[in-house]
């Protein structure tokens, strides 16, 4: 069997599809939502505690598997008063935030701009920021944030959720826009029942979206450190990139009669590639360093894919009714 027959064969089987998603996680969630008259988003508290977590990684994943959502950022005294209100009225004590300083120890970041730091200054507890082991942001009741272990938080948070949102960024769902590009992260939590992708179902993940998507393929080093930050922000330090070995040079996955525009090779690591290794483990990934590296098609990385914007378009869809209500509609472009 050749090695693409291998990978057709591994696309066969793993490719996701929206009939087998999230059947291990929990089933039937309850949600306490009310619209943000601040910014016209709906924000949704997922009610029963089997959604509650110590892990942020997985919060996020919640809000997209159940909502097609975020979790909630602040941005504003008013935002931070709603938040809290909604806390309260769903009779809870603390959640998770989508601010991290995942990226710049002491640099807060929304989920929703990883480039730019947050212009609002909330108050801290104390001793909870300036420390590399506590990267992400939990808001209370009692008036304060704080920053906590993002994997092990010490108490069990609660899960909110933007849930639909405004505007048109020329981008899909959860996408992020970027220069003329879009870039959808569809791997948030390795406690996922489908986590990562071998390289072919990665690549075909990205190309049955609506619209359609593709793997991510850096052309600078500004682009690179953007798609790389975009990789922090998940449990997964290594994420495929749209790039295969061809005939003693790199080229596109899928396209080998075009040449990749840019590189980032890890020099230690390339120091052992040959073109004698063994087809199948000629595909490149972007590692947590942000450089590049080579790996075996089989084994289930991470996935960002990426958009061309389409700014005269509508893309951005609510996910909850405009009555803020708890009935949701389906999207494809959340994993």
């Amino acid at each position: 069997m050749s090695w693409r027959e291998m990978i057709c064969l591994v696309v066969f089987i793993s490719v996701w599809t929206p009939t087998t998603r999230g059947q291990t996680t929990p089933a039937g969630p309850s949600y306490t939502c009310e619209t943000n008259p601040n910014y016209n988003k709906c924000y949704c508290v997922l009610d029963s505690p089997t959604w509650d977590t110590d892990n942020w990684f997985l919060s996020r994943s919640y809000c997209r598997q159940q909502l097609n959502g975020e979790l909630v950022d602040i941005t504003s005294g008013a935002d931070d008063t709603f938040i809290t209100d909604l806390l309260v009225n769903a009779g809870r004590t603390s959640a998770w935030l989508g601010i991290t300083d995942i990226n710049s120890e002491g640099t807060f970041f929304p989920l929703s701009d990883p480039i730019n730091g947050i212009s609002y200054a909330p108050s801290w507890k104390p001793a909870s920021i300036n420390d590399a082991n506590k990267n992400c942001a939990v808001i209370s009741t009692s008036g304060y944030w704080e920053m906590v272990d993002c994997q092990n938080s010490p108490v069990i948070q609660t899960t909110m959720c933007v849930a639909s949102t405004s505007g048109n960024t020329g981008c899909p769902l959860n996408a992020i826009a970027y220069g003329s590009k879009c870039y959808g992260v569809y791997t948030i939590s390795i406690d996922d029942p489908d986590a990562g992708f071998a390289v072919g179902a990665a690549y075909s993940f990205c190309q049955g979206l609506a619209p359609t998507g593709n793997l991510v393929l850096p052309e600078d080093t500004a682009e690179n450190n953007f798609v790389h930050r975009l990789a922090k922000l998940t449990e997964f330090d290594r994420f495929w990139l749209l790039i295969e070995r061809g005939s003693g040079m790199y080229v596109e996955y899928g396209d080998p009669a075009t040449n990749i525009p840019f590189e980032n090779w890890d020099a230690t690591a390339m120091s052992t590639f040959s073109d004698s290794i063994a087809a199948y483990n000629k595909f490149a990934m972007i590692t947590d360093t942000g450089l590049w590296g080579y790996y075996t098609f089989n084994l289930k990385l991470g996935v960002i894919c990426q958009f061309d914007q389409n700014l005269s378009g509508t893309l951005v869809t609510p996910v909850v009714q405009e009555s803020c209500g708890t009935q949701t509609t389906t999207s494809s472009y959340s994993k």
